[in-house]
């Protein structure tokens, strides 16, 4: 799971990688374009819901490929990357892209909170009514409401 937070005094995005307790591992590593495909640089820390959890500062306006490595053997990707591209080894990558602004982020929360649905209001229109006493007719506008 990614969880994005756009910094106003950096140009920076902070980004909390979790990797779900439901994918077990005695070692989880972030591995990705931000650390050179380093497999051992950025180590991830066991919460205690069984999750592992790690933050990184990332320029905003870029795209980052990743993946997790868990005990050092198997590659998992995020169940909730923004895209999944293609690999060399017969497998996807996760993405992670951080937009060039903090506006994104303000949008998605938007979106995931809708917003109530309001009933259409109608113009308030002059309409005529005529109304009849005994042998008169008399035109009266009323405004509607």
């Amino acid at each position: 799971m990614l969880k994005k937070q756009y910094l106003k005094t950096k140009n920076v995005c902070k980004v909390t990688f979790s990797l779900p307790a439901a994918v077990q591992g005695e070692t989880v590593f972030l591995v990705g374009d931000f650390n050179n495909w380093d497999e051992k640089a950025t180590p991830m820390k066991r919460q205690k819901d069984g999750s592992f959890t790690t933050v990184l500062e990332l320029e905003k306006g870029r795209e980052y490929q990743f993946r997790y490595l868990v005990n050092g053997t198997e590659w998992h990707n995020d169940w909730e990357a923004d895209r999944y591209v293609p690999n060399p080894f017969s497998g996807d990558n996760s993405v992670v892209v951080t937009e060039g602004d903090a506006a994104p982020a303000a949008e998605a929360s938007a979106e995931a909170k809708p917003k109530r649905a309001t009933k259409p209001r109608t113009p308030k229109t002059p309409t005529t009514k005529t109304k009849t006493t005994g042998s008169k007719s008399k035109a009266k506008t009323q405004q509607s409401s």
